[in-house]
């Protein structure tokens, strides 16, 4: 597997195309595929590290303009096909 990391650019049907550095990739995401909303914590203790809040989301729920990374298998006609999906928390 390998990881895709990207700004959301457009959704069509279970397909994501996202953009990075200039480049496009679209891949598509199976039904059962697990998808989560990462966040940070409102407040946290001075100096401490932030624990990453994850929730598990349905694919209705991914918007363009998010952050995501995705992890992929190439498939037998060299299309990528989404394992898992995780949308970063806003920087």
């Amino acid at each position: 597997t390998t990881i895709a990391s990207g700004e959301v650019t457009e959704i069509a049907g279970r397909n994501l195309t996202l953009s990075a550095e200039g480049d496009t990739l679209t891949i598509f995401i199976r039904e059962d595929v697990p998808i989560y909303q990462e966040a940070l914590p409102e407040e946290t203790i001075t100096g401490a590290p932030r624990p990453v809040i994850r929730e598990e989301i349905e694919f209705g729920e991914i918007k363009v303009g998010d952050q995501v990374d995705i992890s992929c298998q190439l498939k037998a006609d060299a299309s990528l096909e989404g394992i898992e999906v995780i949308i970063l928390p806003p920087k």
